[in-house]
């Protein structure tokens, strides 16, 4: 998202949940994957892409995601830092999200990100129930 702004590329608007997961990229500088959680299958883990492997990714078409860290689920690998496939994307018609902040440092504002999220989804997105979890 950041290198979006300072590339000085449009920040696409889909609703506030979306919103709100750029804002917090943008303010904490955390890489944050959003996914429209219908559309999962569990188990997800976050591991790394096989050789040759790709999928849709939103507004890029294929990439290549050989290598890199992403997240998978029953079906395929469907997100990574770098960019987050068509197939979770959220839409108009998400009704229940997926957000994955990734800290690779390890650094002690995560939960700050968190609570921020938290509170921004509750108070602009209607949110029912958030729940947050740290996996080291």
């Amino acid at each position: 998202m950041l290198r979006r702004v300072v590339q000085g590329k449009e920040i696409y608007q889909i609703n506030n949940v979306v919103d709100i997961i750029n804002l917090i990229s943008l303010l904490f500088h955390f890489s944050i994957g959003c996914y429209d959680f219908n559309r999962l299958r569990e188990p997800i883990e976050f591991d790394i892409g096989e050789e040759k492997e790709s999928y849709h990714a939103i507004g890029r078409g294929i990439m290549n995601i050989a290598h890199l860290p992403v997240f998978r689920d029953k079906i395929s690998a469907f997100g990574s830092p770098t960019s987050d496939s068509e197939r979770t994307m959220i839409t108009t018609k998400t009704e229940k999200v997926l957000i994955a902040i990734i800290d690779f440092k390890s650094s002690d504002i995560l939960p700050d990100a968190m609570e921020k999220t938290i509170d921004c989804l509750r108070q602009y997105a209607d949110a029912k129930n958030p729940q947050s979890l740290i996996i080291n």
